[in-house]
């Protein structure tokens, strides 16, 4: 709530609140520390114990995303914090599932007095998680930390891939040299679905605006070669996902129901779980599976729409012509309309 509305809770009045409570009375959670740590400008919580907490991921959305070299060094940064009362480090994502390795780093914070060399962790992680000493391996993890796992801007931009968003007119847009031995590892598979998965998934940001520009430019063959390509990516992402439970839809919603010890709960569970593929107005959980069918009755929609502003076009066009060429106009144009 600090972090959310500055405004209100400036320091007077965050002093107030927190002191109402006798110190040590109260435990507060510096929710996302890596990124909006609230501790400095709070005077660490003027004197009541905090947690340094990694949030991560907002609504369980997939997408490669990390902040490592942040979490290797912030957490210390909050010990050493002149008069600091942090007790710990904690985690408090909205999804997991996602970005293993962040989790791998963020739980040994605890038990290290330092920083750790990232580059000699990384190598060992890929070593413990593939179960294989592969360089080509370790270097594919360490261009990942230069680039989506290296995330220091405090921007949200995780999840804000145009493939899980509305669709609109206004959006602005590894191999290894050990194959037989990778193709046993399950964690292998699953980040190579993962890796995999991004690529398509960032791939839209390159096709919508083809939909825009034919839409625009009323041109229904370009808008239908367009949503065809976009529609197949979504086809291929499905497949993708397919080959890895650990994306499976099934999965989520059969973890959920074992939990149900009644038939009415286990109805409640089913919809609960089903409905957080669409979660909120704003689609702040959106899931791919849920965008296909969406895509296509938008795409349809646009067809035709196009298709009505090229007719009417050309009833603007008749009204000034004769009737001779009204007619030579309509039979040369409708064959390419329809």
């Amino acid at each position: 709530m600090f972090y959310s509305d500055p405004d209100i809770w400036q320091e007077a009045q965050a002093r107030a609140f927190l002191r109402a409570v006798p110190l040590g009375k109260m435990i507060v959670l510096d929710l996302q520390s890596e990124l909006y740590p609230q501790y400095q400008r709070l005077s660490s919580y003027y004197g009541q114990p905090f947690i340094w907490c990694m949030l991560h991921n907002y609504g369980g959305v997939t997408g490669l995303y990390a902040s490592l070299d942040l979490v290797n060094t912030q957490t210390f940064e909050g010990r050493n914090y002149e008069g600091s009362t942090m007790i710990g480090t904690g985690l408090t994502p909205e999804g997991i599932g996602t970005n293993d390795i962040v989790y791998e780093l963020m739980n040994e914070m605890a038990w290290r007095p330092t920083p750790t060399d990232l580059h000699e962790w990384l190598e060992d992680f890929a070593r413990r998680r593939y179960g294989v000493d592969s360089a080509r391996l370790q270097l594919a993890l360490l261009y990942l930390r230069k680039s989506v796992y290296n995330a220091t801007d405090p921007y949200r931009n995780h999840g804000k891939y145009i493939l899980i968003r509305r669709p609109s007119l206004k959006l602005k847009t590894l191999r290894s040299t050990n194959d037989s031995v990778l193709s046993q590892s399950a964690l292998f598979r699953h980040d190579l679905v993962d890796l995999t998965r991004q690529i398509l998934q960032l791939s839209m940001d390159i096709m919508y605006p083809d939909v825009v520009k034919a839409f625009r430019s009323r041109n229904i063959t370009a808008l239908n070669q367009a949503s065809k390509s976009i529609l197949e990516l979504y086809d291929d992402m499905e497949e993708l996902l397919a080959s890895d439970e650990h994306f499976l839809l099934g999965r989520w919603l059969k973890d959920a129901l074992n939990l149900a010890h009644t038939p009415l709960v286990n109805l409640r569970f089913h919809v609960r779980e089903a409905n957080r593929d669409s979660w909120s107005c704003l689609k702040y959980s959106y899931k791919q599976s849920f965008l296909h069918p969406l895509l296509s009755v938008e795409f349809d929609k646009s067809q035709t729409e196009t298709i009505s502003l090229m007719l009417l076009d050309q009833f603007e066009t008749c009204r000034h012509e004769t009737p001779s060429d009204v007619s030579m106009l309509l039979n040369n144009s409708g064959s390419n309309v329809f």
